[in-house]
Parts: C-alpha cells; sequence; structure tokens
C-alpha cells in the first residue's frame, strides 16, 4: 500500500473541523473520490504497453504483444475504489503481470506506473488541489 502525503493538508483538514460532521464526511469522499479517479487515469497514463506505447510516451515497447487485440490489458485493469472503513481511495490494478511490470523480474526490467505516478510533484498538487477546492466550497 502506498499512501500520498501532502504538505499544507494539515491545514486545509483543520478547517473542516469548523463545519459540521455529515458536511465534512461528505466532503472528504467527495474530494477523495475526485482525487482517485485523477490518480487512477494517471497510473493508466503512464501504464506500459506490450507492443506499444504508454499514453504518456516514457514506455515505448519493443516487443509483440503475444495475442493479437490483448495489448493494453494491464493498462484497462486499473480502477479506483473508495475504501468503507478508512478515509481513503485506493487505486489498484487486479491483472495477474501488474506487480510484475512495476517491479520487474528475472527477465524483464521494472517499468514502474505506479511509483511514477505516486512520485509525481503534479499529482501531488493536484490532488491537494482538489481536496482545498473541496473544503473552502464546503466552509462557504
Amino acid at each position: 500500500m502506498v499512501v500520498i502525503r501532502i504538505e499544507g493538508m494539515e491545514q486545509a483538514l483543520s478547517n473542516l473541523r469548523r463545519i459540521d460532521n455529515t458536511m465534512r464526511t461528505r466532503t472528504v469522499r467527495e474530494a477523495l473520490s475526485e482525487s482517485g479517479e485523477y490518480v487512477r487515469k494517471d497510473v493508466h497514463d503512464k501504464c506500459p504497453v506490450k507492443g506499444g506505447t504508454s499514453a504518456d510516451g516514457h514506455y515505448r515497447s519493443t516487443s509483440k504483444p503475444a495475442t493479437p487485440g490483448k495489448a493494453g490489458a494491464v493498462r484497462r485493469s486499473v480502477k479506483w475504489m473508495l475504501s468503507q472503513f478508512q478515509n481513503a481511495a485506493i487505486v489498484y490494478s487486479n491483472h495477474i503481470i501488474a506487480v510484475d511490470l512495476e517491479k520487474g523480474t528475472s527477465r524483464e526490467s521494472p517499468h514502474p506506473f505506479f511509483r511514477r505516478s505516486l512520485d509525481d510533484t503534479n499529482t501531488r498538487g493536484k490532488v491537494r488541489d482538489i481536496f482545498i477546492e473541496k473544503i473552502k466550497g464546503a466552509i462557504r
């Protein structure tokens, strides 16, 4: 599990204490939903595609897909969900080779697409902006 820590969030979240509990919960859930979808799209765009190029152009495959029409299966498997028990948006891939692509194998070098997305300062900034915008909207 990877957790994104964003500078300035402590101040933004402390402003939430000024509003009632129902509104606070709804605001956090809306911000998590929008952030989860944003991060999912970013991971999707950075995902390598066998026989093609990742949408962000970082990864270019030199091999052909094993089965025609199956290229991009890992990319299509990137999803997100809202955790019911914690305030978290979970971005994941349930494809069998997603971990092998991310971390590499003895035969294949790693092509990190989750880590690149989560380490990207633009992604962190966008998530922070989404939260701040939602909190400001709730306080007004």
